[in-house]
């Protein structure tokens, strides 16, 4: 039932071919009205708590219908034999990254998910969602299961009730966001005057962006994060790389309400990609501005953007202010800025940010000489390094080695190293190019330098700059062509390009062998793949399951904290129990309880037990004490 989805979305993109545009405009239009099809379903079926596997099937059979209505009534049945062949043509030409992709595609689904956030709350929430027939707020004990963005995750329960209550392409999710980034970023640095050559270069940097490849094989938001914020930028260079003012056509209006959607979707995935989109818009502001263009016409295009994005934002907004009284729940706004607006904490905070992918595989002693040489700048600076408000919860700082390709610790040598170098060119050419290049060069350098310095460093901080790395791939593209074409020394000349591609090539080659050997270690039950980082609790997970399981339990209760493990017993449980809820939820979410809930049994985390719990009118007693999980039995007569 699953090939719905993939199918609607392909119809979707075949609406919108049109010979006089690129097919990359059509794959951007129709991923944005997918998204919003499911965005708009997804929230009107939890009103009446419909959200269930016939109500999602059906709509997504109609919209397929209705695609296909579409098709024949405007003809393009007619192109679809040529649009075949146009791709067939392309993905010879494009071999490579065609094998590459594949390759990717297969690790992504054979890795089983198995990091913190995915078995914490991103998959979690999904199966209480499913459960619950809604995505409106329950009471939990984790509280980013409520607080965090969802539109990843939307998309995760449409996949969840599609696949017969399974995992197993939840991670295709970040793949398939992975390639289009890869795709955009071709087309911007096309748009930027690059030759194929070189934005296949850019292509190929991103594909090998430690932090890109590992995040596209996780159930994690940032690779899709991407995707908006690329497009958002796709369509602004549009009117940044223009000479005649902004007109008020149809065509403009379009790419508005494009971009419009991208800031609603980026705020719904990834807030984060929100300020380089702000940052952008006030670039885009300043060039009309100049450009002297009708204030009459901005004013309406941007009235005809704000609907898409109050929209778009507007339910989950309403959502967080009744359950936590703010727009973003403090654990996912606040706390990821800066807590200080001291300009030496400032530049120390950038400084750690920055330094986070500077080590490298090259000088294996790279991340302590570096290290120390921050603490040394903030010593002399009069700066309390880890202090909490540029530090997460005070953590020592620290460099991760180069040799790290985590898919959320990942250092990005190679993409920073080489846009330090094109920045430093594009600075000594200034005069002699074109200013649309260095325009989109010198946005894209203050972007990262912002974001460096305003997001509070944290030992996953490299997820953040995901998109911001990204951009500087077709940065890249751009200033290896002028330096292979103007450099005056010949050996820079002839050799810049192919360094840059062997590195790229050397951390694919290693990309593939870190995350290739988890699959191996993962060679085992579903269930016992996902404590793959944490094995010392698989077996007492598995036990208390069992034992839940032979008691032919209806209703479980459980009382956990923030950094444990629901995912695996909810997937151990799915069917064998009616429904799993929170108890005892003594945050901002307990509002959200449901009063009628009675548990038969509860699991227990180590730091909430006793040797008796009290839920409402009713007592339990432990019957499984274990190391750091608990099992209580509800005490008959109470």
């Amino acid at each position: 039932m699953f090939i719905i989805l993939g199918i609607s979305f392909l119809l979707l993109v075949v609406c919108f071919v049109n010979d006089k545009k690129e097919e990359i405009d059509a794959w951007i239009k129709g991923t944005i009205v997918w998204c919003s099809l499911l965005f708009l379903h997804i929230e009107v079926f939890s009103c009446f708590y419909m959200l269930n596997k016939a109500a999602v099937f059906c709509f997504w059979l109609a919209v397929g219908i209705g695609a296909v209505v579409y098709i024949i009534k405007t003809g393009k049945r007619i192109r679809i034999g040529k649009i075949a062949s146009t791709l067939y043509k392309k993905a010879v030409s494009n071999i490579f990254f065609v094998i590459l992709f594949g390759m990717i595609s297969v690790l992504a689904v054979v890795t089983v998910p198995y990091n913190w956030d995915s078995m914490t709350y991103h998959m979690p929430r999904v199966l209480h969602w499913v459960q619950n027939q809604s995505v409106a707020h329950y009471a939990t004990n984790i509280v980013r299961q409520t607080a965090s963005p969802v539109f990843h995750e939307f998309i995760c329960t449409e996949l969840y009730l599609l696949t017969q209550s399974r995992d197993v392409l939840f991670n295709l999710i970040q793949c398939a966001a992975f390639f289009t980034n890869a795709w955009i970023i071709f087309e911007i640095a096309k748009k930027l005057g690059c030759e194929e050559k070189y934005c296949k270069a850019g292509t190929l940097l991103f594909c090998a962006m430690p932090i890109a490849f590992g995040e596209a094989l996780t159930t994690q938001n940032d690779n899709l994060a991407c995707v908006f914020f690329l497009i958002y930028i796709y369509y602004l260079l549009d009117f940044l790389h223009r000479k005649e003012k902004i007109e008020d056509n149809r065509e403009t209006c379009g790419k508005c309400i494009c971009m419009a959607a991208c800031v609603g979707f980026g705020y719904l995935t990834k807030p984060t990609v929100s300020m380089g989109m702000a940052f952008w818009a006030v670039v885009l502001l300043v060039f009309c501005i100049i450009r002297k263009d009708s204030v009459k016409t901005i004013i309406k295009l941007i009235f005809a953007a704000l609907p898409v994005m109050i929209l778009l934002m507007a339910p989950e907004m309403i959502r967080n202010i009744r359950t936590f009284g703010a727009i973003l729940a403090p654990i996912t706004g606040a706390r990821q800025l800066v807590g200080t607006l001291n300009p030496k904490y400032l530049f120390v905070n950038g400084l750690k940010n920055l330094s986070f992918n500077l080590p490298t595989i090259y000088i294996p002693a790279s991340s302590e000489i570096l290290g120390k040489m921050i603490y040394l700048i903030a010593a002399v600076s009069g700066v309390d390094i880890n202090h909490e408000s540029i530090a997460e919860d005070g953590k020592e700082f620290m460099l991760r080695a180069g040799s790290d390709y985590g898919h959320d610790t990942a250092v990005n040598f190679t993409i920073l190293l080489t846009a330090i170098v094109c920045f430093l060119w594009c600075l000594y050419r200034r005069k002699a190019v074109d200013k649309y290049q260095k325009t989109y060069t010198y946005g894209t350098v203050v972007s990262f330098v912002c974001i460096c310095i305003l997001i509070r460093w944290e030992p996953f901080v490299s997820r953040y700059m995901l998109p911001y790395l990204a951009l500087m791939c077709p940065m890249v593209a751009v200033w290896a062509e002028d330096i292979s074409k103007n450099c005056r020394s010949e050996v820079v000349k002839r050799s810049f390009m192919p360094i840059i591609c062997w590195m790229a090539i050397l951390d694919l080659m290693l990309l593939f062998s870190y995350h290739g050997e988890i699959v191996v270690k993962q060679g085992m039950s579903r269930p016992s793949a996902y404590f793959t980082t944490r094995g010392s609790v698989r077996d007492e997970y598995l036990n208390i399951c069992s034992y839940l399981k032979e008691a032919e339990t209806k209703n479980i209760g459980i009382l956990l904290g923030e950094d444990t493990y629901e995912y695996p017993i909810q997937y151990m449980l799915k069917h064998s129990v009616e429904r799993i809820e929170h108890v005892l939820v003594g945050n901002d979410t307990g509002k959200c309880e449901d009063p009628s809930f009675v548990p038969d049994y509860i699991i227990a985390e180590e730091i909430f037990a006793q040797e008796e719990l009290e839920v409402g009118t009713h007592r339990y007693k432990r019957v499984v004490n274990g190391e750091n999980m608990n099992v209580y039995e509800m005490i008959p007569g109470f």
